[in-house]
């Protein structure tokens, strides 16, 4: 099992790391033609996630990522 992990630009000039352990949102991420500063994983070079393999069964719960780490699927709806 992959988590992924996404640079997302917060807007003020800082950067945060997002999480997802969503696969099928990478793929629908990584043919995204268009580049936004305002979607985490996007940056002047394009679509750059990088990913760990986790123990199969984790939860973001288990592994200690907050809530508010999470990616939100919602965020890319429409994106093609």
């Amino acid at each position: 099992m992959k988590l992924y992990i996404l640079v997302a630009d917060c807007g003020d000039g800082s950067y945060s790391l997002r999480y997802t352990l969503d696969a099928d949102l990478i793929a629908r991420l990584e043919n995204y033609d268009g580049c936004s500063d305002c979607h985490a994983g996007f940056d002047g070079d394009g679509f750059n996630p990088s990913d760990i393999e986790v123990p199969d069964g984790s939860t973001y719960e288990s592994l200690g990522i907050s809530q508010w780490a999470i990616v939100d699927p919602e965020d890319y709806e429409g994106l093609e």
